[in-house]
């Protein structure tokens, strides 16, 4: 982006029920998919996808992200149902979002729970796929979608727009994932 109009995109992250925000971006080139670190009122933890025990999984691993703090939401007016469902007991909010914090602590959103494609069981973020295919010298754009299967619940089926005067071929699209999957 920086190349067509000199800006230089900065990701934030919020939401309303956080009723602000709770990372600070950094303007550093090396990290533009990163929303940044933690603002320091909050508490951060990343537990494992879809687990009601809210076990924390190792840093650099995907995970679900939990935030705690005094910007955090009382809950939903008048639906205590949908307020359990979001935060604990203990006032950790469940984000719904799917991250990753690496060793200095900047936090890289992946992709939505409720994106998440179920393939044979396994969790599969179509943000992922589509950076991979995004990788590719002659792919212009594309998204990635589940769509039903039978035997395995859903599979990732992706659309992909070629770059003007590629004579790129859906086999080509499919031999590149092979090769890096």
């Amino acid at each position: 982006m920086h190349r067509l109009i000199q800006v230089y995109r900065i990701l934030g992250y919020g939401m309303t029920e956080l009723t602000v925000a709770s990372h600070f971006p950094v303007l550093d080139k090396q990290r533009y998919k990163s929303t940044g670190k933690l603002l320091s009122n909050l508490e951060m933890k990343i537990v494992e996808i879809n687990s009601d025990d809210e076990v924390e999984v190792e840093r650099g691993m995907p995970g679900e992200l939990l935030l705690r703090g005094p910007t955090i939401m009382l809950g939903y007016l008048r639906k205590p149902e949908e307020t359990r469902r979001i935060i604990n007991p203990d006032g950790w909010l469940r984000t719904g979002d799917v991250v990753f914090v690496d060793n200095e602590g900047f936090i890289t959103v992946l992709d939505r729970l409720k994106e998440l494609i179920k393939v044979n069981g396994l969790q599969v973020a179509p943000a992922e796929l589509e950076d991979l295919l995004l990788s590719h010298p002659d792919i212009e754009d594309c998204a990635v979608v589940g769509i039903s299967d039978p035997m395995s619940g859903e599979l990732p089926f992706g659309f992909v727009v070629k770059k003007e005067g590629s004579s790129l071929s859906e086999r080509d699209v499919q031999e590149f994932v092979k090769r890096r999957s």
